[in-house]
């Protein structure tokens, strides 16, 4: 997904990382290891909120924090 300005993105993969993109230069700006397979990744330029298979939301950072919301 990309952030709402359109500076960055951010990606999910089978790695179990979630990482910020710089979209005008390709370079990685950060990532945070996630605990399962997300089902719904929303995202800004400061963290990104996700939703994974056993039902919790967790809102992560680029600098690897990470804290479960529900």
């Amino acid at each position: 997904r990309y952030t709402p300005d359109g500076k960055q993105f951010v990606t999910s993969g089978d790695d179990d990382r979630i990482r910020w993109w710089d979209a005008a230069t390709g370079r990685r700006l950060g990532q945070v290891r996630h605990l399962a397979e997300p089902v719904l990744l929303s995202a800004t330029a400061t963290e990104a909120t996700v939703l994974l298979y056993d039902g919790t939301l967790w809102q992560a950072r680029p600098d690897g924090s990470a804290r479960k919301l529900l």
